[in-house]
């Protein structure tokens, strides 16, 4: 290959990488600045495989991504990143999308494109999901000092991210006119929020009674001018109101768990907000509400990614259905919940 042909063919990649995310997906696609990071960031790992490999940013072209050199990047972020599946999966999904609008925008790119899109995805196994219990989100919620403002503060911003099962982006993202607070809750006026999701998707999240109160105390204190374009939760800056930062309110949480943790030792040493997230969901699951709904609490596009965390049974509820079951018919000790009967069960003798 001539110098100019292999000078064009990387300015071809680096012209189509920079379209790709800054024209076609805002603006065709229509995807949020976050969905953009995330494939810029699924690229950039993928330009620095090919850097480890040898390669050079001034080398690189849309032809060096054969399907060896994608399983090649599969493996190394397995094994050299320590990549969970599931992340290696997303950024394969992202590899593909770019390649399949390489493919539209240059023809000769059209079969090299084909043979990485044939690639399978990795093999997700199915865990159980990591939640709290009732006791041991209840007592986060009530750690911080009512007595102190940013306690008060604190206390309704712990109780919104866990009510409304958000995302912590969607927390701090929340405007003051985001909320239609009802303060006597009476049936014909329930309390809401309204949270921006993935892909800028607007979903409304039904608050309960003593949420609603606690926002609208909180409301009281600290928004007293009634600003309604202000952030709800927010650090004063040269005079201005700035939204609360992720890593605030992370820090919030974890401050408040290891407060927490000192009466409720069940509380997991590694705290996160998705955690508060996931345990809110597997409490409404538990409790009977049906998955259709809880995939409309949590924003996802689509039940499958609903049903492949949450639908699966607890010993728990196993326990309640089959007391339930047994009503007027059985009666004594459940020994089946015993650890030597409940293995015996699941042996061929």
């Amino acid at each position: 290959m001539s110098k100019r042909k292999q000078d064009a063919d990387v300015n071809e990649f680096w012209s189509l990488a920079r379209s790709f995310l800054k024209v076609y997906l805002p603006n065709a696609r229509e995807v949020s600045q976050n969905t953009v990071k995330a494939y810029k960031q699924a690229l950039e790992t993928l330009i620095k495989y090919l850097e480890d490999s040898g390669f050079t940013r001034d080398t690189i072209t849309i032809g060096t991504f054969t399907p060896a050199c994608i399983e090649g990047f599969m493996v190394w972020m397995s094994k050299e990143q320590n990549c969970k599946p599931r992340t290696c999966n997303l950024r394969l999904s992202a590899i593909k999308t770019f390649l399949r609008y390489c493919g539209h925008h240059v023809i000769t790119n059209e079969s090299i494109s084909r043979e990485v899109l044939e690639l399978p995805m990795k093999k997700v196994r199915k865990e159980k999901i990591e939640y709290m219990s009732n006791g041991a989100t209840a007592a986060i919620m009530n750690a911080p000092d009512n007595r102190r403002l940013i306690g008060r503060r604190n206390k309704a911003m712990l109780s919104l991210l866990y009510d409304s099962a958000a995302r912590v982006q969607e927390l701090v993202d929340i405007k003051v006119d985001d909320l239609y607070l009802n303060e006597k809750a009476s049936a014909d006026g329930e309390s809401f929020v309204t949270l921006r999701g993935k892909g800028d998707k607007l979903r409304n999240v039904n608050l309960s009674p003593k949420t609603a109160k606690l926002i609208q105390s909180y409301l009281n204190e600290f928004h007293p001018r009634e600003n309604r374009g202000a952030p709800l939760f927010y650090t004063k800056r040269a005079g201005s109101l700035w939204p609360l930062s992720v890593d605030s309110v992370s820090r919030i949480l974890k401050e408040n768990a290891d407060k927490a943790r000192l009466c409720v030792p069940d509380i997991p040493e590694r705290i996160h907000c998705h955690l508060l997230r996931k345990s809110r969901a597997m409490h409404l699951y538990i409790a009977g509400v049906p998955l259709p709904v809880i995939m409309e609490l949590l924003g996802h596009a689509s039940m499958n990614t609903t049903s492949g965390f949450y639908a699966f049974v607890t010993w728990e509820m196993v326990s309640e259905a089959m007391k339930k079951a047994n009503e007027g018919h059985l009666e004594g000790e459940m020994l089946w919940k015993e650890p030597n009967v409940r293995k015996q069960l699941y042996t061929l003798d």
